[in-house]
């Protein structure tokens, strides 16, 4: 992911003009951001299924950002909250060499987070390190399926493993940020994400394959971020 960034932050220093940037930093600012990531993740189960769907996919994402800024000398500290719209979605099966597997789904809708900064000012440029608490939305439906049925079709059994609401984990990562004028800036920005895990479990069954089991699935989702964004410092 970070070859992403290096090309990204080249791109901004061109664009920068250090004669008329003025490099004060403090303040407030909002601003809008888009990038690319990608996530990795997995579904896990050690009661019937006995197996492990694991996943890497790629995802563009874009949204808005907004923060302040305290200044001493080249010393620059800050905090900001971001808000993302996140495109990853994923299909898997888990147990698929077993006569009953289960078809699963993950999903992040939107990515959050608010993230301290600390860096140094060097002319019209910042080099930061951020890091905080984050937040995203996940959907993980699964429904199992049963025994081939007539002509090759698996009927559900009536079994569900799922999930959809906010989850809590940790971001962190690095970026350059460049004053332009009249009170814009640009910003290349890496990030690592991790939103942790969430075990579900079944809803009992209805369907006319149904069993009377009771089982656990567990998902995982952690992620990179590469992104650009421009600010307006008020």
């Amino acid at each position: 992911m970070l070859k992403y960034v290096a090309p990204l932050v080249a791109l901004f220093l061109l664009m920068a003009n250090p004669a008329s940037a003025a490099g004060n930093w403090s303040g407030f600012y909002v601003g809008a951001n888009a990038g690319v990531g990608y996530g990795s993740g997995a579904f896990t189960d050690d009661c019937y299924f006995c197996a492990t769907d694991s996943f890497s996919k790629g995802f563009f994402m874009a949204g808005g950002q907004g923060g302040f800024n305290w200044q001493s000398g080249a010393a620059v500290f800050g905090v900001e909250g971001d808000f993302d719209w996140s495109s990853l979605s994923r299909k898997g099966v888990l147990g698929a060499d077993d006569s009953d597997f289960l078809r699963e789904k993950l999903e992040l809708s939107w990515l959050a987070s608010i993230r301290a900064r600390a860096g140094l000012s060097v002319d019209n440029a910042l080099v930061y390190l951020t890091a905080g608490p984050a937040f995203g939305h996940i959907d993980a439906p699964g429904t199992e399926y049963c025994c081939n049925g007539v002509g090759g079709v698996s009927p559900a059994t009536g079994q569900t493993f799922s999930k959809s609401g906010s989850r809590t984990g940790m971001i962190g990562g690095i970026g350059l940020e460049v004053m332009l004028q009249d009170h814009w800036s640009v910003r290349g920005e890496y990030l690592y994400f991790d939103l942790g895990s969430e075990t579900v479990s079944q809803t009992p069954p209805t369907g006319s394959c149904a069993t009377t089991r009771r089982c656990t699935v567990q998902n995982t989702l952690d992620g990179q971020v590469a992104r650009v964004a421009m600010n307006f410092h008020f």
